[in-house]
C-alpha cells in the first residue's frame, strides 16, 4: 500500500512540474510517470491510468514530429481500451493512421480498435470489418494480417461456432509447426 502512494504521488509530482514549469514535457516526465502504472506487485494501478493517459497525449500534442510521438500515442491507445469511451479509442487510432501511417505498431493498433472496439465493445461489425480489410490493403505484409482475415472469417459467429469450424476442418488443411 505504501508502494502504491509513492507511485500515485510520484506521478501527481510529474504532472505539478509540468503545471508549475514552462509546460513542455519531456520524455523523462512520461516515463515517470509510466513506472506509476503498475503497482508493486506489477499489477495495474488503475487510478494513475487518466493521468498519465493525459501526459502521454499532450506529449503528443507538443511534439508531433518528435521520433518517438508515435510510441507515446500508441501507449496511450492502449490506456484508453481500459477506462475511456470507445469514440477515444476510435480517434486515437485515426490520428495514429493520419499522423503516422508507417509507424510499426500502427496495424496493431488497428487489429486492436477492429476487435475490442468495433467488436467487443460496440458489435459494429461491418465496421469492423472494413477496419480488417484496410489493414490487409494497406499493411500486406503486417503479422497481423493473418489474424485479420481469421477474424474476417469469425465475424457474427459465437464461440461455440468457431470451435465446431475446427472441429469439422479436414486434417490435411491443418498446418501443425513443432
Amino acid at each position: 500500500m505504501k508502494h502504491l502512494v509513492k507511485l500515485t504521488m510520484i506521478a501527481a509530482l510529474a504532472i505539478m512540474m509540468i503545471a508549475c514549469g514552462n509546460g513542455k514535457l519531456k520524455v523523462e516526465d512520461l516515463e515517470k510517470a509510466e513506472v506509476s502504472l503498475y503497482n508493486e506487485d506489477m499489477t495495474a494501478n488503475k487510478e494513475a491510468f487518466p493521468e498519465v493517459y493525459d501526459l502521454f497525449c499532450q506529449y503528443v500534442e507538443q511534439n508531433p514530429d518528435a521520433e518517438d510521438a508515435p510510441d507515446w500515442l500508441f501507449k496511450a491507445l492502449n490506456l484508453s481500451f481500459q477506462f475511456k469511451e470507445p469514440q477515444e479509442s476510435i480517434g486515437l487510432l485515426d490520428k495514429l493512421m493520419k499522423q503516422y501511417p508507417s509507424y510499426r505498431n500502427t496495424p496493431v493498433g488497428m487489429f486492436m480498435v477492429a476487435s475490442l472496439i468495433y467488436e467487443e465493445k460496440l458489435g459494429e461489425l461491418g465496421q469492423a470489418r472494413m477496419l480488417y480489410e484496410k489493414l490487409i490493403e494497406e499493411y500486406p505484409d503486417s503479422d497481423f494480417v493473418p489474424s485479420a482475415q481469421q477474424s474476417i472469417l469469425n465475424l457474427g459467429k459465437t464461440p461455440e461456432e468457431i470451435i465446431q469450424g475446427f472441429e469439422i476442418m479436414p486434417m490435411d488443411t491443418v498446418e501443425l509447426e513443432f
